[in-house]
């Protein structure tokens, strides 16, 4: 029988890891507009300044929502089980594959498919892919795209400042004979040059790594575990070209912050049964649509979302149902 349990509180992102972020791409583009940029504006003219500008801008606004932004947190039951109860689990079938949903007993509810308890965040997160250092929150459901958008507009950046310390290198040693007194002149250059080929294969490296993840279907949680080595993920779309579609273009999917929301949604929308639950498969409602041509507006996408992951997220009396397998 279920027990009411004790809520650990949060911890929530990580505000120390995304200001060092903030302060790791904000001081080298302050250094590289003041000792690089001069000369290349003289030369090429104020243009120049067009692509740094833009990507710095770009990615700051981009961190920023992906650290703040609710990554797709599911809230915590109100009851939990003894130690010794053996915990519920239900599988369900996935476009033809069988998943299997377990209990979380820190959070207490039934974890939806995809999602996964966040050790460094103390929560359970829809679409779990990962927790992020650099960013300092989870990567999730909510905030994924906003994290892909960060690393490419990060790796573009560290290239363009990389190509254009080189180019400035190469312009200052042409009229010195000495190529070591060039530099001990303006070291600049070549600081922001080393600085940026290291970024651009570690960030570069990460954007394209989480684009094949995306193609295919796949989470870094999912790849990591090896859930889908030897078959196709059942939340890949009909073609890979949709699944870049969707992370790039979907709507953004709405934020349960409350158990109490989940508990309103669920007594508007009547009682779940269990093969009600069988459909509510937690696949992007734009994975389901491949094969049908008409686009729905904004508000019926989220609601028929909302509305597919009430099964999932419905309170410990509700859940009871949920026998062990």
């Amino acid at each position: 029988m279920p027990i009411e349990g004790r809520r650990k509180k949060s911890k929530g992102p990580d505000k120390g890891a995304f200001y060092c972020t903030f302060i790791l791409i904000c001081i080298p583009m302050a250094l590289f507009c003041v000792f690089v940029m001069p000369p290349v504006i003289v030369r090429a003219g104020v243009i120049v300044l067009i692509p740094p500008i833009y990507l710095t801008t770009f990615s700051l606004v981009v961190l920023v929502i992906a650290g703040t932004i609710d990554p797709g947190t599911l809230p915590r039951g109100s009851s939990s089980f003894g130690d010794d109860a053996e915990l519920p689990k239900k599988t369900v079938d996935i476009k033809g594959k069988q998943v299997t949903i377990r209990w979380c007993t820190t959070c207490n509810i039934l974890r939806p498919p995809r999602a996964s308890h966040c050790s460094d965040c103390d929560r359970c997160v829809e679409n779990f892919d990962h927790h992020c250092p650099w960013v300092g929150n989870c990567i999730g459901r909510r905030n994924y795209r906003f994290f892909v958008f960060f690393v490419v507009s990060t790796t573009l950046l560290s290239v363009y400042i990389f190509v254009v310390s080189v180019v400035r290198l190469v312009w200052s040693s042409q009229g010195s004979e000495n190529f070591a007194t060039t530099l001990l002149e303006s070291p600049m250059p070549l600081i922001l040059a080393i600085y940026c080929f290291f970024i651009f294969w570690s960030v570069g490296g990460l954007a394209s790594y989480h684009h094949y993840l995306i193609l295919i279907g796949v989470t870094t949680h999912e790849d990591i575990k090896g859930a889908f080595n030897k078959m196709k993920s059942p939340y890949s779309s009909s073609s890979k070209l949709r699944n870049l579609i969707n992370l790039y273009f979907a709507p953004l999917f709405v934020s349960y912050k409350k158990e109490e929301d989940i508990i309103g949604d669920i007594e508007a929308a009547g009682n779940i049964t269990d093969d009600d639950d069988n459909n509510h498969d937690n696949v992007d409602p734009a994975d389901t649509d491949a094969d049908n041509d008409d686009d729905d507006d904004d508000d019926d996408y989220h609601a028929r979302n909302r509305s597919n992951r009430i099964g999932w997220l419905q309170p410990l009396q509700q859940q009871q149902a949920y026998e062990p397998v």
